[in-house]
């Protein structure tokens, strides 16, 4: 079957080609940010899949879009290059982490770029805090000399001390807690 002698079918296959065509220059410069999510149990050294879990994108400043993560933790979005991203992931179940991807000086792309990262979250301890995680977690920014996007590993290893800090305190907080308070020792009437 010769498919030139078939104008429907070569309608069909010019009609594909400029979908993906159009598809290809929609993700022109762009940069796919993929991953998963994870559950972590700070003092059990435990993970799991966090499923369903809000990631918000901030363009510049301004909320880019919202959306959750797959069940299995799984997300992956495109972003326009040229802009400054502030990512934070956890929504109001978890304590959030934040990061920070900046395409402001990155050249233009024919496609795009794929950056994969993963990020290991872990829900509220009662009583303590996390002022360090207040700052972005990550920062990521494109380098020119390894024409591509690139951790500031320095900044990340800083806030990883940061946080274990911060965890020793709540561990610390979350023992005191869940210590059993001694009966008391003062004689009431009744006891008389």
């Amino acid at each position: 079957m010769n498919l030139i002698k078939h104008p429907l079918t070569l309608l069909f296959l010019f009609a594909l080609q400029l979908t993906w065509g159009q598809k290809k220059e929609q993700l022109a410069n762009h940069f796919l940010l993929a991953g998963q999510l994870l559950l972590v149990d700070p003092f059990e050294a435990t993970e799991e899949k966090a499923g369903n879990t809000q990631v918000i994108v901030h363009q510049d400043g301004e909320i880019f879009v919202v959306f959750n993560s797959l069940e299995t933790g799984k997300y992956e979005f495109y972003l326009p290059l040229g802009h400054v991203y502030s990512i934070s992931y956890g929504g109001q179940q978890f304590v959030n982490k934040k990061v920070i991807v900046d395409s402001s000086k990155s050249p233009k792309e024919k496609k795009p770029r794929r950056m994969n990262l993963d990020i290991g979250l872990f829900l509220p301890i009662e009583g303590a805090s996390f002022p360090t995680l207040e700052q972005p977690f990550v920062k990521i920014a494109y380098d020119q000399e390894y024409d591509d996007f690139v951790p500031d590993f320095d900044y990340t290893e800083n806030m990883l001390k940061q946080l274990d800090k911060d965890l020793k305190l709540a561990k610390k907080s979350r023992n005191k807690s869940s210590k059993p308070t001694p009966p008391s020792t003062k004689s009431t009437t009744k006891d008389l």
